[in-house]
């Protein structure tokens, strides 16, 4: 998630629970009902951001899982490609000139 959605929807959380406050504070509820309404969205909202974060950072593990493998891989073949290379001689035969066997 970049930046951008991540700010977007930050701030669209802070838009609902001050939404959902000031629609409590208005109603025709008495003071203690209203706290207690508060309360509850408030904590309803802490369990769906924090279900949110995990469901985040759960696809982000798996970004970082799936680059270093490609990233491992990448430098396996690299590794190959030098025995590869250091393993070949190159020699001549006798009474050539500039032939090359491998």
């Amino acid at each position: 998630m970049n930046n951008d959605n991540q700010s977007t929807l930050l701030s669209f959380l802070i838009g609902a629970a001050a939404g959902v406050a000031a629609g409590m504070l208005l109603a025709p509820y008495s003071g203690t009902e209203s706290r207690k309404k508060i309360a509850q969205s408030a904590t309803d909202l802490a369990g769906k951001v924090g279900t949110q974060w995990g469901d985040t950072t759960e696809k982000l593990s798996g970004y970082v899982d799936s680059a270093v493998t490609a990233v491992t891989g990448a430098v396996n073949k690299v590794n190959q490609g030098k025995n590869t290379a250091s393993t070949t001689t190159t020699t001549t035969t006798p009474g050539s000139t500039g032939t090359t066997q491998y």
